[in-house]
Order: C-alpha cells, then sequence, then structure tokens
C-alpha cells in the first residue's frame, strides 16, 4: 500500500504498544502504534471534538487492512463477495480444530475439552479475516447494532424467518388480500432484541425493515409449530419461524429474560392506564407564554448533537425563536434546523396533514421547503386522506432533542404564539425611525454570560452618532446565513467604506459598557418572576427596548378579524398593523430532561414508525426510528438550559400521558389517560383547582353525544365540597371568544357561534349545564367555581384600543401539588383518544415549601411557583409584593372575594365603559349587540378621560360573560354549510 506523511515541525516521535517512546524505530514501524495513542483523549469515536493527531508530532502513516465495502450488508451470504485482504501481514497458525467426540470423553477430560475448544475460537478470531466473516459473524450473534451502548446491552440476535398478520399499513388495502391474509409469505430478517423493542434488519441492505415495541399489549407464545413463535404488541402480530424447536425455545427463552430485566416499565399497567411509568426525582420546568418558551427552544436545538423530533399541528418554518431579531434570520426556525442539520444531525419533524379545503396552514408549504433544506431534515404529514381520517387531527405538540430533553404544551412554533407577559396590542418597531448612537470613550472587552446570549457569529455593523437607519423590516445587516451584507447606515453607504465603519462604536460595544447594569437587573429578579427574555433585559439596560419589531409578517396575527392566508410570503403583513391590533396569546409549556424526555421521544416514535409505514414504507432514506435505553441514562444529566433562560430546575414525580387510537398510532386499544388524569386529579383534589384552557366543552355522561367525564367529576367534587361545607373552588380561565375569523351575528361567524354554543351548553345554559345542575343543590355555585377570560388594552396609531387575549394554555393545577400541563383541550376531541392526538405530562410535587402565615396546606415548589406566577400575571401584581398572604392559598374565601373577584369585575366595569367591548352581558341578542356596538364609547369621544380611566385597570383578568347573546341560538342553522358537519368536529 502505498504511505502518506503527515508532517509537522518536530521530529517524529513514536510509541509502542504500552506507550514508551521510540526514537530509534523506522518510519514503516508505525504498526506498532495503537490507534488510541495518536488521539488527545480518550473519547467516543463519533466526538465531534476529537483530535485524531498528536499536535507537534510527525506520523508516518500506512494502511493495513483494507476492507471491501459495496451497498450490500454482511448479513447477506454471498460466496461471491471478495475476502478480507490483508497486506504484509502475519497470519498466525490456527490450532486444528478437535476432532474426538464428546460422547467417548471421559468426565475428567471435559474441563480440558472446554479450554480447547476456547483456545481455538480464540485463535480464529484473532484472524481478521476469519473474525469478519459472516459466517463467524453470525455464529457469535453479532450484527450491526449489537454494540450501540445507547440502544442497550447487547442480547440474542440471529436469522430468523418472519410473517406478518393480523394488518400491515405498508401495503394499503391490498395487504388483506395479497401476501398477508390470503397468500402470507416468510422473509428471512436479522433479529435482534433490546432494551425496551424488538428489531428487524433486512439483510439485502442492512436497513431496519420494522420495529416491534414493548407495550402493555406484549406477549410471546408458541404457535402450533414446534419452530414457531408470536410476537404480538398493541400495534401488530408476528410470527416468526426458527430453525429448530430449541431454537425457538432459546428464542422465547430470551424475549421472557429481557422482559424481566427492563422492560417491566412498559409491559405491565402504569397508573392512569398510561404507556409510560411514573417517573421520580424528574428534572422540570414550567415556561409562560411564548418568549421564554421559544427562547429555551432555540437553546435546546443548538445544542443537538445526534437527534432532533419535532411534531405540530401547525409548524411555520419562518418563525424567529429569539427575538428581537438583533441577530437576522441566525435564530430563525428554518435556519436554526439547516444549520444543525450541516452539522450531521438528524431531523425528524411530523406535520398534521389538514384538509386543505377547511383549514388554511399549509403544511405542503412547510414540507416542501424544509426537505429541500437538507438532506438530513426527514419531514411526514399525516394522515392520509385515502385512510378515510377526515374529522380528526394530531394536536401535540413537542420538541425532543437527543431522546433527552424534551417540550411539550401548548405551543406550536408557528405564527401568533410568540407573546410575553406584557401582552402588546401593537408593534411598529421604532428601530425604524432616527437612531441616535452616542459615542462612548472606548473601554475593554469584557465578556458577559447574559450578553452573549444575544450577539450573533457575525458582528452588527457599527454606527457613529446620529446616523438615519434604513428600514429593515425581516433582518438586520450581516446575516451570516444568506451571505449578503446590507447596509444599515444610509447616510454612509455611498461616501463610506466598510472599513471606516468598522472603526465606529458598535452595538455590542455599547452593549458591553451596560453590562454591570443588566447583570444587577436580572440578579434582583425573583425565580418565578424571570420572565423576559434574555435578549428583551439587554435591550433594556441599553435603553433600546421596543426599538425593534417583534412581531413580523404574518406573525402579526389577529385571528378573530382575519385568518392567516399565503404562508407562502411570511413577510408581508396579513392584517394593517396601524389599524388593527394583533390578538395576544398567553400559553403554558414545560420542559422536562432525563428519563421522562426519553419517554416522550418514545411516542414521537411510534407516530413515526406509524406514519413512515403508511405514507412511505419504501422510502429506504426515511428510516425507522429506535428508542434508546434507559438503564445508561443517570438521574442527574447535565442541564442544557440556563438558569437565566428559564429559572430554577425543579425536581418532581412525572409522567406522560396520551391521547392516541389506531388511526394517529397505530395501537389497537385507545388510550385516554390525559381524561383518566384529569378525573383522578379532580376526583382527588381537596383545597382548590386552578384550569385554563382553549376550550370548556363537557356534559353528564352521554348527554348531547359528548362523553368526556370532566363535568362529572368537577360536579361531583364540588357537591361534596358543599354538603361537607368545607372550603372549595374551582378557578377557570378560557378566551373570551374563539378565535375564528368572523363577524358575530353575520354569515361570517357562524364558526364563533358554534364553539360558542357547546361552551355556553357546558357552562351555564341548559338543565345538562354544570351551573344548572349545581344549581339544584345550592344558592349560589359561583362560591365554588368561577369562570374568567383575559383583556387587555394599549395605544395604537395614537388611539386607545383594547383586545382579548387568547388563553390557548391547556393546564391544571391542583392544591399547589400536582399539575397537567400537554395539548389537550378540555372536550371530546382531546379527551377520549380515538379522536385527536394529544400529550400531556402530570407533574407531582416530591419537594414542598415551608409552611408560611395565610398557607393553610402543603405547596410544592413546581405547582406553587407556577401557579403564583400565572396569578401575578392576571392579577397586575408582576411587579408588586402586594396580597403575598392571599396569593398563597387561593382556597381560602378572601382570596377569592378581595382579590380574585374584586379584579375581575372591576376590570370589567372599566373595560365596558371606555370602550364598550364584546362579548358582553348587556347584549342578549344580536340586535342589541348592534345597538351596543353602535353607541360611541368613551375611548373615541373623551381619550383624556378614558386615559384616566384605564388606569384603574389591574392585571388582565375579567369575568367570562354569562348571559352574552343568552336569548340567540348560537347552534348552526339549516341555512349553513356548518350545519351538515358531525357534532363531533365542534365538541
Amino acid at each position: 500500500m502505498n504511505e502518506e506523511e503527515v508532517m509537522s515541525e518536530e521530529e517524529p516521535l513514536l510509541a509502542d504498544d504500552s506507550g514508551r517512546s521510540s526514537e530509534n524505530e523506522s518510519e514503516t514501524g508505525l504498526g506498532s502504534i495503537p490507534y488510541s495513542r495518536i488521539q488527545s483523549q480518550c473519547l467516543p469515536f463519533e466526538d465531534s471534538t476529537l483530535k485524531r493527531l498528536v499536535p507537534g508530532c510527525r506520523i508516518t502513516v500506512s494502511i493495513q487492512e483494507a476492507y471491501y465495502k459495496d451497498k450490500k450488508c454482511w448479513l447477506e451470504k454471498d460466496r461471491r463477495r471478495p475476502s478480507v485482504v490483508l497486506r504484509n501481514s502475519k497470519v498466525p497458525k490456527v490450532p486444528t480444530f478437535p476432532l474426538t467426540s464428546d460422547v467417548v470423553k471421559r468426565k475428567k477430560d471435559l474441563t480440558w475439552r472446554m479450554a480447547a475448544l476456547e483456545s481455538y475460537l480464540q485463535s480464529v478470531l484473532d484472524v481478521s479475516n476469519f473474525r469478519n466473516l459472516p459466517e463467524t459473524l453470525e455464529f457469535l450473534e453479532i450484527g450491526p447494532l449489537a454494540f450501540v451502548d445507547e440502544l442497550g446491552p447487547k442480547t440474542k440476535e440471529g436469522f430468523i424467518k418472519r410473517r406478518c398478520n393480523h394488518r400491515d399499513t405498508r401495503f394499503g388495502h391490498f395487504g388483506q388480500f395479497c401476501g398477508l391474509h390470503v397468500c402470507p409469505f416468510w422473509k428471512e430478517r436479522w433479529l435482534f432484541i433490546k432494551e425496551n423493542f424488538v428489531g428487524f434488519l433486512d439483510p439485502r441492505h442492512g436497513h431496519i425493515d420494522s420495529i416491534f415495541l414493548f407495550d402493555t399489549g406484549f406477549r410471546v407464545r408458541k404457535t402450533k409449530r414446534n419452530d414457531g413463535i408470536l410476537l404480538q404488541n398493541l400495534s401488530r402480530k408476528l410470527f416468526l419461524k426458527c430453525e429448530n424447536e430449541r431454537q425457538a425455545e432459546a428464542w422465547a427463552l430470551e424475549f421472557h429474560l429481557i422482559l424481566d430485566r427492563g422492560s417491566k416499565d412498559f409491559v405491565h399497567a402504569n397508573r392512569y392506564d398510561s404507556f409510560a411509568p411514573v417517573r421520580p426525582l424528574s428534572e422540570c420546568r414550567w415556561i409562560v407564554d411564548g418568549a421564554t418558551y421559544f427562547e429555551a427552544v432555540a437553546e435546546v436545538l443548538d445544542k443537538a448533537k445526534e437527534e432532533i423530533y419535532i411534531t405540530d399541528w401547525w409548524l411555520t418554518p419562518e418563525i424567529y425563536l429569539k427575538r428581537p431579531t438583533i441577530h437576522g434570520h441566525y435564530w430563525q426556525l428554518d435556519y436554526v434546523l439547516r444549520r444543525k442539520a450541516r452539522e450531521g444531525v438528524q431531523i425528524y419533524i411530523l406535520l398534521y396533514k389538514e384538509l386543505e379545503v377547511a383549514l388554511g396552514i399549509n403544511s405542503y408549504h412547510t414540507q416542501k421547503k424544509l426537505k429541500k433544506m437538507h438532506k438530513n431534515i426527514k419531514v411526514i404529514r399525516h394522515p392520509e386522506v385515502s385512510k378515510g381520517v377526515l374529522l380528526w387531527a394530531h394536536h401535540e405538540k413537542i420538541v425532543c432533542v437527543d431522546q433527552s430533553y424534551a417540550f411539550v404544551g401548548g405551543l406550536d412554533l408557528c405564527y401568533g404564539r410568540w407573546d410575553d407577559y406584557q401582552h402588546r396590542l401593537s408593534d411598529f418597531g421604532e428601530f425604524e425611525k432616527k437612531l441616535h448612537v452616542l459615542r462612548h470613550p472606548s473601554i475593554p472587552r469584557k465578556e458577559s454570560s447574559l450578553l452573549k446570549e444575544t450577539r450573533s457569529t457575525s458582528s452588527v455593523p457599527e454606527l457613529s452618532s446620529e446616523v438615519e437607519m434604513v428600514k429593515v423590516q425581516q433582518t438586520q445587516p450581516g446575516n451570516p446565513e444568506t451571505g449578503h451584507f446590507r447596509s444599515a447606515v444610509r447616510k454612509y453607504q455611498a461616501t463610506r467604506t466598510f472599513k471606516d465603519i468598522k472603526k465606529r462604536l458598535s452595538m455590542e460595544a455599547a452593549m458591553d459598557e451596560f453590562q454591570p447594569e443588566v447583570e444587577k437587573l436580572f440578579s434582583a429578579l425573583q425565580p418565578s418572576d424571570r420572565r423576559r427574555t434574555i435578549q428583551e433585559m439587554a435591550l433594556k439596560a441599553l435603553g433600546m427596548d421596543r426599538k425593534f419589531q417583534l412581531w413580523h409578517g404574518k406573525d402579526y396575527a389577529n385571528f378573530i378579524f382575519k385568518d392567516l392566508y399565503n404562508l407562502h410570503q411570511p413577510y408581508s403583513d396579513n392584517i394593517d398593523r396601524k389599524v388593527t391590533p394583533r390578538m395576544p396569546w398567553h400559553d403554558v409549556g414545560l420542559f422536562v430532561q432525563g428519563k421522562i424526555a426519553r419517554d416522550i421521544a418514545r411516542h414521537f416514535i411510534l407516530r413515526w414508525n406509524h406514519a413512515k409505514a403508511e405514507v412511505c414504507p419504501r422510502d429506504s432514506t426515511y428510516p425507522y426510528l429506535m428508542p434508546k435505553a434507559y438503564a445508561n441514562l443517570g438521574d442527574n444529566l447535565p442541564s442544557i438550559l440556563a438558569d437565566n433562560i428559564t429559572g430554577t430546575i425543579f425536581r418532581a414525580e412525572c409522567q406522560v400521558l396520551r391521547s392516541l387510537s389506531h388511526w394517529s398510532g397505530g395501537i389497537s386499544v385507545t388510550e385516554c389517560s390525559i381524561q383518566n388524569a384529569y378525573i383522578g386529579i379532580i376526583q382527588e383534589s381537596k383545597h382548590f383547582l386552578y384550569i385554563e384552557n382553549q376550550f370548556f366543552v363537557t356534559q353528564p355522561s352521554g348527554e348531547n353525544n359528548i362523553f368526556n367525564g370532566i363535568a362529572d367529576a368537577l360536579y361531583n367534587r364540588i357537591l361534596k365540597a358543599h354538603r361537607s361545607k368545607t372550603s372549595f373552588h374551582v378557578f377557570v380561565v378560557i378566551p373570551l371568544l374563539p378565535a375564528f375569523e368572523g363577524e358575530l351575528g353575520t354569515g361570517t361567524g357562524t364558526c364563533i357561534q358554534a364553539v360558542s354554543y357547546w361552551n355556553y351548553k357546558s357552562i351555564c345554559r341548559g338543565h345538562t349545564s354544570l351551573y344548572e345542575r349545581l344549581s339544584r343543590h345550592m344558592e349560589d355555585p359561583s362560591q365554588y367555581i368561577s369562570f374568567c377570560g383575559l383583556r387587555t388594552h394599549g395605544v395604537l396609531n395614537y388611539k386607545l384600543v383594547t383586545e382579548l387575549i387568547y388563553v390557548h394554555s391547556k393546564m391544571l393545577i391542583a392544591d399547589d401539588q400536582v399539575a397537567i400541563i400537554g395539548s389537550a383541550n378540555i372536550n371530546d376531541r382531546s379527551m377520549l383518544g380515538r379522536r385527536d392526538s394529544e400529550i400531556a405530562v402530570v407533574v407531582r410535587d416530591t419537594h414542598f415549601l415551608e409552611k408560611e402565615e395565610g398557607r393553610l396546606h402543603e405547596a410544592g415548589r413546581f405547582c406553587y411557583s407556577l401557579r403564583n406566577a400565572i396569578f401575578r400575571e392576571h392579577l397586575g401584581l408582576m411587579k408588586s409584593s402586594k396580597f403575598n398572604a392571599e396569593l398563597r392559598d387561593p382556597s381560602s374565601p378572601k382570596f377569592f372575594k378581595d382579590l380574585w373577584a374584586k379584579t375581575a369585575i372591576n376590570n370589567t366595569e372599566v373595560y365596558e365603559e371606555v370602550f364598550r367591548c364584546i362579548p358582553s352581558d348587556k347584549a342578549h341578542t344580536f340586535r342589541e349587540l348592534k345597538v351596543f356596538q353602535s353607541v360611541p364609547n368613551l375611548a373615541s369621544t373623551n381619550p383624556e378621560e378614558a386615559t384616566k380611566k384605564l388606569k384603574e385597570i389591574c392585571g388582565y383578568l375579567v369575568l367570562f360573560p354569562f348571559f352574552f347573546l343568552c336569548d340567540e341560538k348560537l347552534a348552526p342553522t339549516l341555512s349553513t354549510k356548518e350545519r351538515y358537519l358531525p357534532v363531533s368536529v365542534w365538541t
């Protein structure tokens, strides 16, 4: 073989196997140096920081072994394949295989016989020619994935013949008549067993043919054939045919052993009938509103090393994860994904494939754009319309990195979701105007852990004083991804060179000078109040907050005023931001890491493999995914997020819940563990319940074709408190109106009215509503349960405006001790399991706060901090220590009357007086609504007086209007197309 030299400034430094240096050996003696000796440190081979050569050394490299490589896998036995060729190697002598039969050997000779066989096998394996033969590897049961640590320890492997039965979605309906039921056939596969799944490799090319997850439906039993085994789980049945009966028994024994060792968590029944077990001491962190959530997602995605899993109901690639966008496109979602894909990270994205005539989320545009960005980005849309799934949706929101870190909650990575606790109504971006950047004396550069997060990899052009900025809507100058440099300085564009501009003061220098102020600002914040992004705090310290546009193009949205169109034009506004306020968005998410994140990844893998089998079964570029093992995942996983992004990481007991069925996940038994958990926690609650949800559609079981049990659980728990005369209260916060485009009382408002109809029918209208049922047993149900919404106000183009805050959270908190955070709404679509697919996590505190004055019950650290942060936002107490005692115990009548109800009533009255906004209890019919809106409001007739009046507003909490359009029939009429949709679409 030819030799090539790697030269450096120093003389060669050789070493033998023991590591001793030898300056006298020849350059061709490199064979005495193990590969590990020329590495800087012992690291996994895949480690990106691995340094291959010793720095400063001259090393001669010679190729000693050459392996034949083609498209075939070693699993395929092909006698025509060339053997391994060794050049200039000495083949050690292989001892002769003992030929004497064991039958004629005496007992005392068996020990010698065993030693002889062991010596023989070891000598064979010492020769690479023999060691790498397919026959040798098959004999030793060593497959391509045998020693992949992250998949778990090696167990039994080998060739078997497999036949599918029950169903195989890869062949569609045709498979039921050809190849499966009528004419089944056997296929040879390489079977390998791992800690929590069974895998099959196709020996023709070595690709994974299918993954068989262990679950509660897993069964192993012998068939009528002596050499046969039946494998069964919730997804499918497989018949295995072995070479003989002895081998079949060996395989069956191995299956039972692996189930006893590491798969109990998924094979045995779990709490709430969930697929996943309870994980004690799990690391988790709540996240309120999209600004912090998106920033945390950006940080975790940026640290991905192997895999990224994303599934959303709606995903828009052009969304900015960090704002203000002072880094240009660097933190735009599609740029982040492309950057990681170029680094070798495999990215798998599952999108809901909508019915285009009904929804305008344009998942095809998302798939097309992401797929062409890089080959490592794989996108599947599901379900196929041909499968007959027209009414239900994939509603989960998951971001999972390396199967170790995950986000769940109510936030899709799409337009309109990014928001913070300020819930602004307008966004012009004052940085478009003239900006004066003061000169500063030269100061030494000092790195800041906080401000470092706000910087791009390329420097922002430096500005001098009194420079007029060019209007830049989307990006800032110096975008490294596009390769184009756009000058932001019009004055110097023609007269100054780039070198001249570089001499001026940069934004980074300005940020560095204000470093102490920013650090001091952050350290002064309470952990529960760290709700502002790093970007925002840094700019605040510079006096530059509100200078950048936060919502670009389509992201500036008001879904009631106008739904989004032309999503392929992301940077053009959908509504006139000078006339129409945006709709603020309130949401809650959850970050977890460790084993609980691996459970979330397992759910994604099940859904991905099911979707692949249906959508692209023969596309080898879209692989079946494998869940990683749990045994090698410690309890103290390094935190991937800094405290200054999401605050404290809590340790609590967590469990993954989901709604899944045959169409959505390919399982034969429907899982509705989210509903089971809601009902169980409501029944077990002792002091109070706090619920935030997008909908509230629930009836007594079976009434009006609504079957979820949330209403019955609440009814029974409140009745129990009333009869025992104990303090108990349920706080419910839902949107004031559904987020559907249209105007009430017109043909365009049918969807809003239909959803409102079922909300009101569940809450307070009709004999089956919760309030009507409770009223039969008590005089005032509001003493036990209250419904509220959120509203805010602001100034738009010098005019006072107001808009409801859309509550999109899917959360329940009970007694400050247990919480559910996820994607499931309170309706049949989310709760029953056989309709929309959903995911959630139940978090139960195991660490509690010390008892304080005003708190009558134990409060968990996770749940109390979450509820306290949300209550302070809704009640306008973010920067106030007032009412601290009342906030500690929301079950007390004093808290409800003197703070919660009083704030909601006062805010509702002020908004109605100033804006005459809807929905309002003063409009019982469409005619009254028209008259109510026609009367000029105080904001338009006397802005100064209105401004004074608005100072009485505290927070965002307002009453939910029970009597709004109470005398109208809001259900779709016969003259509307919505009337002919099944009721289950709305419920």
